[in-house]
């Protein structure tokens, strides 16, 4: 993976390097559902982490179509096979979303 021209890669190996490569399975929200949160979920949740996407109800256009084809479709990313990756929960209440959470990545 080029991480290099990839700003959410750069992102996700600090992350990865924060979270410790042998950590049990961790509650995580990811702030924000535009194309960078929904990457870093995606990721997060290929990885085994329990992943809650919150945004902004008018903010999340596309909660409809990860909800329909049941997870977020990487087209090949982070060793994906353009299956969708499943999250845990979408939601838009803030409160929910971080009351359970161990991180939150904004």
């Amino acid at each position: 993976m080029n991480c290099i021209q990839n700003k959410t890669c750069i992102i996700i190996n600090k992350l990865t390097l924060f979270l410790g490569a042998g950590m049990t399975m961790k509650r995580i929200t990811v702030i924000g559902g535009g194309s960078n949160g929904m990457a870093t979920a995606a990721y997060f949740s290929l990885k085994g982490h329990a992943v809650t996407l919150c945004d902004m109800a008018e903010q999340m256009t596309e909660r409809a179509a990860i909800e329909a084809q049941g997870g977020i479709v990487m087209k090949g990313a982070f060793g994906a096979e353009e299956s969708p990756v499943a999250i845990a929960r979408i939601t838009d209440d803030f409160a929910a979303a971080v009351a359970d959470a161990e991180s939150v990545v904004v």
